[in-house]
């Protein structure tokens, strides 16, 4: 079974220069191996239906989902429970089953039906759930007890050359299943920008797409030989570069039939869970074909916050940030630092001595801070590391984690620092100008300027905010440094002196490496001592200047703007790069450009840019669909200009820069606006810039203050208090989706503020519901109910009352407001229904002067008959306005049609007042006779009876 030899890896440069997947579209179809002819196959597997089960949909699971979806239908499923993983393997019915972050173990029910794949995030032979965590820590596998490893004062000196990631088959063990495939890359732990996250959104997720399409490959050969529960020898090579893997499964994709019917749809048998891979494949991996170099693997258990504390009098400064930089960004590494335990993060090592030497405290003292958010601590060997946040510890009594904060104002916050001590250790930035600092230490935002042919300038602006978000004060930093590159040389037709230093030409926003920019900053603004809504107005105020400043002073001065989002990008960072007049994005970032699944409407002008980009309908698309986007899929709609190779590092940095200076080097280049800017609903000039920002920024005042700010509040406190989800969005759980079901975000509702404030008119009298049982319940612990109370008066003909008969409490609670919607009526009633003692309460709304509430009620709550208690009551006017004030006696023997919540519903028989504060009321369907007795609106008691059978 030869394979063609054209079959090697792509060079990504070629693979950009080609389009989206490496095809450049007039290349002929790829010559399939014998193997993988789609005839060959048993199955339709070139096209597979494939389910995700995550325990969240991060970063590498994102991006793993794009890749595949190129070819694939993928599903996604939040593995909330074992129960709910099962659901939805039988509602999905997946060829195959893919697992990139999970921190359950996947139910047997699962491994043995379909075949699982598992991505851990380690080499062959690594094991356990902190294995990113062991080895930035400094573990190289020479320990083999991990306890000895941890009291050791130091682990290895230069830790692992090598990591991996391995995909590998679930069985009951944790990772020790059969590999199916691994990568390996380099890795420098001591890197100054390495950490946990950092390091799991780049070069991990990287091998993990790398080494799963390997394992996709590898699984259709082995189904195509037909062999199943034996060991299958593949032929010696059948590993392929990204690109060419992609193109290969897209033309297989193509060429195989698909079933016809829906009938032979779910006739379509699955891949078995008995295939097993070559054993080679656990040792070789699969770009270098070579086994893991970074040393020895092995077993490691879960290392707990505490484990990673350290001790300035004897760790060395390399060695602390270590400790940090393997918990960040979660868990933290938990330490009594600062006079209490806290959870603190950054860990950049400072390479300046006289920053260090500049105080004449000991170790684990507070030596500087700068720009208000990240403190230096002096350690034994004579350096310092910067703490760039820190978290409370999340006691029994919290309901929710703690917010992660800037360092500064979170011990400010504890009295841990006070002013005073800050402004005596409050630092200028890294350099006056916004250079780039010449040795590692802790800068935000730094500008570049490069010179390009022709005596032009470009100034590449990076912003270094930690994972991605934007508070009010960076912002303002950001902001600053873009003043200060337009001050500091002069534009295109200005004086002659300023073309001498040099033109500035163009500003290029490189943001981030693993994140070019998420929008504002909800760590900030949950702690926020001003309350979450002024903040994030505030904080929301101040990334539109920044935009505004690149759609309106930028342009009137001949200054291209550029946006390279290097990293991924969210919300309003996408945003803030789609206000670019270019904007140029790696291949390997993720964008996901919609607010609403937070519950925000959204600023950052883009409400012109999105619109100029990808038109009405695909701007609404953009905001409504809130599913993540590969690069590609951004330039085919619009959002981006031009897709380079790679994702940060070196790669990407210089084909951007490479991309600047041929645009710039052309001797004719004179200053065009962005053609988004030309779109005729787009208007840029300062007259349109001030009408958008003031209708976004009027819906973003709706999104913090109405009643439709809960949408927000909740999903912000949610995400930052890390709450756990209740189930799967149906925009992610395809499977789950039916009869036009619709996540809530999705809906128009969910933008009404109307219907935001009558769900909180209800949740008021939920609320009020609860503490009213709840007296009730403390007032039958005081008094004894044994004896029932008999209403004063039956009128019904032939009632009797029989036998007391205890049906759980039954509670009507009366609520009256001025209302501006319904000028008949001024109050309105709820009724809370108990069937059963302790069981939960279920409220029925009844409007109108006076009502009953009728037997369709039951089947509308999905009580039974025996169960369901039916109330007819009056709503007494509280008003006291004569032309709605009713009395009891009016009730009579019947009631009218007015009087019910459904006309369709059977009137209750008879029912009379026992006083002007009193009604027995009579359910027609178990005839129980209930008296409840009111003075106004307060519930003074609740009777319960049993009653023979009433006659007409």
């Amino acid at each position: 079974m030869p394979w063609d030899e054209r079959w090697s890896p792509f060079a990504f440069a070629n693979a950009f220069a080609n389009g989206p997947g490496g095809d450049s579209g007039d290349r002929p179809p790829p010559t399939i191996p014998q193997g993988l002819s789609p005839l060959a196959l048993p199955l339709d597997l070139a096209k597979m239906k494939i389910l995700f089960l995550c325990t969240a949909h991060n970063s590498l699971s994102q991006r793993l989902f794009l890749v595949l979806s190129e070819v694939h239908s993928v599903t996604v499923e939040y593995a909330l429970s074992e129960l709910v993983m099962i659901e939805a393997a039988n509602l999905a019915k997946p060829d195959l089953i893919i697992c990139p972050f999970l921190t359950s173990r996947v139910p047997r029910e699962i491994y043995n039906e379909y075949l699982t794949l598992i991505i851990h995030p380690g080499p062959p032979g690594d094991a356990g759930p902190s294995a990113l965590d062991w080895v930035l820590m400094g573990d190289d596998g020479s320990e083999p007890d991990p306890q000895k490893l941890l009291q050791s004062t130091s682990l290895s000196r230069d830790g692992r050359s090598h990591w991996g990631v391995t995909v590998l088959q679930a069985v009951e063990e944790f990772d020790a299943g059969p590999v199916w495939a691994f990568e390996q890359f380099p890795l420098d732990i001591d890197a100054p920008d390495v950490t946990k996250s950092g390091l799991y959104r780049g070069a991990v997720a990287r091998a993990a797409v790398t080494a799963t399409l390997a394992a996709l490959n590898r699984i259709m050969a082995a189904a195509a030989s037909g062999h199943v529960g034996v060991v299958h020898t593949p032929p010696p090579s059948p590993d392929y570069g990204v690109a060419e893997t992609m193109r290969l499964q897209r033309h297989l994709a193509e060429a195989s039939p698909r079933a016809s019917s829906p009938a032979a749809e779910a006739a379509r048998p699955t891949l078995s869970p008995h295939l097993l891979p070559q054993p080679a494949y656990g040792v070789l991996s699969v770009t270098l074909r070579t086994p893991f170099l970074g040393g020895e693997t092995r077993r490691r258990p879960l290392l707990q916050a505490a484990q990673r504390d350290f001790d300035v009098g004897i760790h060395t400064a390399r060695e602390i940030s270590r400790r940090i930089r393997c918990a960040d960004s979660q868990p933290g590494c938990l330490t009594p630092l600062f006079g209490m335990k806290l959870y603190v993060y950054g860990g950049l090592v400072e390479s300046d001595p006289d920053l260090v030497s500049r105080q004449p405290f000991g170790p684990g003292s507070v030596v500087a801070c700068r720009e208000d958010s990240a403190v230096c601590v002096a350690t034994w060997d004579g350096r310092a590391v910067w703490i760039t946040h820190i978290r409370r510890v999340k006691r029994k009594a919290d309901a929710a984690l703690w917010p992660k904060v800037p360092a500064v104002s979170g011990l400010r916050a504890l009295g841990l620092l006070d002013d005073a001590t800050l402004s005596h250790l409050r630092v200028p930035r890294a350099t006056p100008d916004f250079a780039k600092a010449p040795s590692p230490t802790f800068q935000e935002v730094w500008v570049d300027v490069a010179h390009v042919p022709g005596g032009r300038r470009v100034a590449f602006v990076h912003f270094e905010f930690y994972n991605g978000a934007m508070s009010a004060a960076q912002c303002g930093h950001l902001l600053e440094a873009l003043r200060h590159v337009v001050a500091s040389r002069r534009t295109d037709g200005e004086e002659d002196a300023g073309r001498a230093a040099g033109r500035l030409a163009a500003v290029v926003l490189m943001g981030g490496k693993s994140y070019f920019s998420n929008g504002i900053a909800l760590n900030v603004i949950e702690a926020s001592a001003a309350g979450p809504a002024a903040e994030s107005w505030r904080n929301i105020n101040r990334i539109d200047d920044v935009v505004q400043f690149l759609l309106d002073d930028l342009p009137r001065r001949g200054v291209l703007t550029v946006a390279a989002i290097r990293g991924n990008c969210a919300a309003g960072g996408v945003a803030l790069a789609a206000a670019c007049d270019v904007v140029v994005a790696a291949k390997e970032a993720v964008l996901n450009p919609a607010y609403r699944a937070l519950g925000l409407h959204g600023s950052e002008f883009h409400s012109l840019s999105y619109t100029g980009r990808c038109g009405v309908a695909g701007a609404k698309r953009l905001l409504r669909g809130m599913t993540p986007l590969s690069a590609a899929e951004a330039r085919r709609v619009g959002l981006v200009d031009h897709v380079v190779p790679g994702m940060a590092g070196e790669t990407v940095d210089a084909a951007v820069r490479n991309w600047v200076r041929g645009l710039l080097r052309d001797p004719g280049y004179v200053y065009a606006p962005g053609t988004w800017k030309r779109h005729p609903n787009v208007d840029v000039s300062a007259a349109g810039l001030a009408a958008a920002r003031a209708e976004e920024l009027g819906e973003m005042a709706k999104d913090f203050w109405s009643a439709r700010s809960v949408r927000y509040h909740v999903r912000r406190r949610d995400f930052v208090r890390k709450v756990k989800a209740c189930r799967t969005p149906l925009r992610f759980a395809v499977h789950r989706r039916s009869g036009g079901m619709l996540d809530e975000e999705e809906r128009d509702e969910f933008d009404d503020v109307g219907a935001f404030e009558q769900r909180a008119l209800e949740a008021g009298v939920q609320e009020r519901v609860k503490r009213l049982l709840a007296e009730v319940e403390r007032k039958e612990h005081e008094a004894s109910r044994a004896d029932a109370v008999v209403p004063t008066q039956c009128t019904s003909k032939g009632a009797g009352l029989a036998d007391s008969r205890d049906m759980g409490p039954i509670n009507c609670l009366m609520d009256t407001w001025e209302s501006g919607r319904d000028p008949e009526f001024s109050s309105i009633a709820y009724l809370a229904i108990q069937p059963e003692p302790r069981t939960s309460l279920t409220l029925q709304r009844c409007s109108g002067p006076y009502a009953s509430i009728g037997r369709n009620v039951a089947s509308r709550a999905s009580f039974s008959a025996e169960s369901m208690v039916c109330i007819s009551y009056l709503l007494p006017d509280v008003k006291g306005k004569e032309s709605r004030k009713l009395e009891l006696e009016q009730l009579g023997g019947e009631t009218t049609e007015e009087e019910h919540l459904d006309s369709s519903a059977q009137p209750n028989p008879a029912f009379s007042s026992g006083g002007d504060h009193g009604l027995v009321c009579v359910d027609d369907l178990t005839n129980q006779i209930l008296s409840l007795r009111f003075s106004g609106i307060k519930l003074i008691e609740i009777c319960n009876y049993t009653s023979g059978v009433l006659s007409e």
